[in-house]
């Protein structure tokens, strides 16, 4: 006489609704308008610098409402044009 056919040890359990619901998705960052108007052939430049000389460019920045970018872009093209 045949053996029969062996039953799965294992099943799937019953699903239940979940106790905690999930927090609603959040927006995490927006990208600035700056951003948008990049022309794609720009590039990321990174160099360490001192702190003092950091804190100059950021508060130059905000004093005259412009972006880190656009100061920094500033000063060495000036500095790469001079004789």
């Amino acid at each position: 006489m045949p053996k029969p056919a062996p039953k799965p040890s294992m099943t799937k359990a019953p699903s239940k609704e979940h106790p905690y619901q999930p927090a609603p998705p959040t927006v995490v960052s927006v990208p600035r308008p700056a951003a948008a108007l990049q022309s794609g052939t720009e590039k990321v430049f990174s160099t360490r610098l001192s702190a003092d000389l950091v804190r100059q460019v950021k508060t130059h920045a905000a004093a005259t409402d412009t972006s880190v970018q656009a100061v920094v872009t500033a000063a060495l093209t000036a500095y790469l044009e001079q004789p």
